[in-house]
């Protein structure tokens, strides 16, 4: 067996016989070295991938071998600069990536040019397949370079197949010179062309100019096309111009097609197309109908109808791609001048024919400047012009610029420049945000103005407004006249805290419903349903309810007192109705379920001998009256309110200090233009008046932002106090709890007690101590039972007395 030699992987085994199978091509695209990682390898079919790979790149040529049908020979050009190892390995691999072929190689050192000495080497790998035509060699002649052996033979291949062809005898030019032809096209070579020294039929070439004529015939000496080609003396660069000649014998006119610039291209355009002469040359006489350089056609009585008539192909990653621009100057193409204020850069416009002429533009695109341009000042807007059904007449329909988009109006009159907006309609409405905030506005029939909102029509008005800064709210105004300023009320807040404010405009720290009218007491706040099914909360205008923690506090009418009216039942789940009792100084603590005693002064005291009356603390009550000791009357001390950010002032002084600042600022924005420095005003003095109006909207913008953080800081101060004030209400509040207790006075009572049974009386006693306990008694004295608390009806899991209840 030969030391080197190449093989088929398994893979490529695999791949090759699907390939014959199913009548597909395998596609080989690369050819890999390796220096064997030092040492020789020995070639086997189960191999993925070389020892160690030092290069892969695509193929530079690939041949069936002539003398071996079944032999496929890959080769792969190294440039002088790769190199620096040892070829011991070669691999060939397709279009998956997948390695089809690998052998071992003559160990062979390629130098590079700084070892002091390097080649050119061409390395080729020979593989023997069963079928040749199942295997397709991929060469991309953009990256790879050519053998000396494969270019001779394409070019001795390019050389055999120019013989005999189109009927061209073998060393007969298909191109014949002369001042007119000598002989009819067809009976020559059935196709050529003619160079001759003068026209050849007729009209001699444009006026003044010299050159040569260029005429090809097109099957009959009636139909032929003239080319001239100018030849300039006076430095311009040249141009050719074309015309034809229909079957009647008539010329069209003169057209130029010129490469590069001067008279003819106008600056230095690679193509440019112009009408010869006074520029009249029209492709047709459809009345309306300008003269234009070039027209592209897709006339279905042609039968082009469908074709695409202008395509742009580009391919790679280049940045930009494909790429159109227009380009505009003012003055002249000898002395051109810089662009002005409201000049169209480019407009594509959009006709049709009407029956009776083409008209103007039915609709247009176009670009214009928004400023007179100067180095560093280009600005520009996109605008977009339909013509309404039934009218002539084109309007703008919609706006692009660098204060927004408009969609139905022209935005740039409508917003000063701190804004950015999406404007719908005729003023109807619009989505508007600030350049410096993170803020979103949206408008129904309003706009702002460097002065503050107004109506866009006649009408009500609304306000959607969402700043990162701030909270969101929900604006509406009532009905005014277009242009009138807008005083927009706050409907709604969402508060950043996540709560929500309905129906005020103040600042709270908590969801809030409220019905502002002339005398809300009384007036439907909420309603939860619809009709009669609905529950419905009503404003009320006194207190008096406890402020200690709980689920609920519900406020009372002034005038009726009451806090809940309700049809049906009530429910709860506490077994016993309590009414709250204050503890006479010397009471201790009381655990749910003792007897404890009232006494002449109706405290509760925990002394037999103090005690008038007894009863029992209460341990799950239902409801419970008497409950004013924590209120803000009993307390002498009102429950702090938690100070907030007040976010709609905040609003309010930005747009405010926004509208002094534009307003201040007028005259200065107005010189940039050149109103006030005038048509002749130098850079120098337009940067000047530029610089003066940036840092005057900075100095604004900074004493605004200085506001506002005072604001909060002072903000941050009166958390610090809030925080102080609640902790002292809280312990006010835990103080006064001490000196109360839930008696019970009705219903159910677990005591605590032992030895009881269902029938007995509980009667309190005196414990030995001074206290109170209780004895079970099932038949008392009337003395007795007058003192008793309560009949034992059940006995509790834990051995205490279930009572009902009994106070004398």
């Amino acid at each position: 067996m030969p030391t080197f030699y190449t093989i088929l992987t398994d893979v490529g085994q695999a791949k090759l016989a699907n390939a014959v199978a199913l009548g597909q091509t395998i596609a080989i695209t690369e050819l890999a070295l390796g220096d064997g990682g030092g040492a020789l390898p020995t070639p086997e079919t189960n191999r993925t991938a070389l020892v160690n790979e030092v290069r892969r790149a695509a193929i530079n040529s690939s041949v069936v071998d002539p003398e071996n049908p079944s032999w496929i020979v890959v080769e792969q050009v190294l440039p002088p600069e790769v190199g620096g190892w040892t070829i011991r390995e070669i691999g060939i691999f397709d279009a998956d990536g997948d390695l089809i072929g690998y052998g071992n190689y003559p160990e062979t050192y390629k130098p590079v040019l700084s070892e002091g000495s390097s080649r050119t080497q061409t390395v080729r790998f020979v593989m023997e397949v069963s079928e040749t035509a199942a295997v397709t060699l991929k060469v991309d002649p953009s990256v790879v370079l050519a053998t000396r052996n494969y270019a001779d033979n394409v070019v001795s291949e390019h050389s055999s197949k120019t013989e005999g062809v189109h009927g061209i005898p073998p060393g007969e030019s298909a191109i014949h010179t002369g001042s007119s032809p000598t002989t009819n096209i067809d009976s020559v070579n059935k196709t050529g062309f003619y160079i001759c020294g003068s026209s050849t039929q007729g009209t001699a070439p444009p006026a003044g100019m010299i050159g040569s004529l260029l005429h090809i015939e097109r099957g009959s000496s009636n139909q032929s096309t003239q080319i001239f080609d100018t030849l300039r003396s006076s430095g311009q660069d040249q141009a050719l111009y074309t015309r034809t000649r229909d079957s009647a014998g008539s010329w069209t006119p003169w057209v130029a097609f010129s490469i590069g610039g001067g008279a003819v291209g106008g600056g230095t355009g690679v193509f440019d197309f112009l009408a010869a002469g006074d520029g009249t040359a029209n492709a047709n006489s459809i009345p309306g109908d300008a003269p234009h350089w070039l027209e592209v056609s897709n006339n279905p009585g042609d039968g082009a109808s469908g074709n695409q008539l202008f395509r742009m192909n580009s391919y790679g990653d280049i940045a930009y791609g494909n790429n159109i621009h227009s380009c505009r100057y003012y003055g002249n193409e000898a002395t051109p001048t810089a662009i002005q204020n409201g000049a169209f850069l480019m407009s594509w416009g959009f006709r049709g024919f009407d029956g009776n002429t083409l008209g103007s533009s039915s609709g247009a695109f176009q670009c214009k400047a928004t400023e007179d341009f100067a180095p560093g000042a280009h600005g520009t807007k996109f605008q977009f012009e339909v013509t309404p059904n039934g009218s002539t007449v084109r309007s703008k329909i919609m706006e692009i610029t660098d204060s927004g988009v408009g969609v139905g109006v022209d935005v740039e009159p409508t917003w000063n420049d701190n804004y950015r907006v999406l404007e719908i309609g005729s003023k109807g409405s619009a989505v508007r945000s600030h350049k410096s905030q993170a803020e979103l506005a949206l408008h129904s029939n309003a706009y702002f103005d460097s002065v503050g909102y107004k109506y866009g029509l006649a009408g009500t008005a609304g306000l959607i407004q969402m700043d990162i800064n701030s909270d969101t709210f929900f604006k509406s105004a009532p009905s005014g006249s277009a242009g009138a300023p807008v005083t927009f009320k706050t409907n709604m807040v969402i508060k950043q805290d996540g709560d929500i404010l309905v129906g005020t405009e103040s600042a709270q720290s908590s969801h809030v419903l409220q019905r502002t009218v002339s005398s809300d007491v009384g007036n439907k706040v909420l309603t939860i349903g619809n009709g009669t099914a609905a529950s419905v909360f009503y404003a009320v205008s006194s207190g008096g309810a406890n402020t200690a923690n709980a689920s609920l506090r519900i406020n009372k009418d002034g005038t009726t007192g009451r806090s809940i009216n309700a049809a049906g039942t009530v429910n709860a789940s506490g077994a016993d109705y309590a009414e709250y009792m204050r503890k006479s100084p010397s009471c201790g603590q009381v655990a749910k379920g003792d007897v404890i005693g009232i006494n002449a002064s109706g405290e509760l005291t925990d002394r037999f001998s103090e005690a008038v009356s007894f009863a029992i603390k209460s341990t799950d009550p239902s409801y419970v009256g008497g409950d004013v000791w924590g209120s803000e009357e009993a307390l002498g001390i009102s429950e702090p309110i938690q100070p907030v950010l007040e976010s709609d002032d905040l609003v309010t002084a930005r747009e405010s200090a926004e509208s002094q600042a534009m307003s201040e600022l007028n005259a200065t924005r107005e010189s940039i233009s050149r109103k006030e420095l005038g048509d002749d005003a130098t850079s120098e003095e337009l940067k000047v008046a530029s610089d003066t109006y940036n840092q005057a909207i900075a100095d604004a913008l900074s004493t605004f932002n200085n506001a506002m953080d005072a604001r909060a800081a002072q903000h941050s101060s009166d958390m610090a106090q809030y925080d102080l004030d609640l902790a002292n209400y809280r312990e006010a509040l835990e103080s006064e709890r001490k000196h109360w207790d839930r008696v019970a006075f009705s219903g159910r009572v677990p005591v605590n007690c032992s030895g009881a049974v269902a029938g007995d009386y509980l009667v309190p006693t005196d414990d030995g101590i001074g206290g109170i306990t209780v004895q079970a008694l099932k038949s008392p004295s009337l003395e007795q039972y007058m003192l008793a608390v309560g009949k034992v009806v059940d006995v509790e899991d834990d051995g205490r007395p279930l009572v009902i209840v009994k106070v004398v």
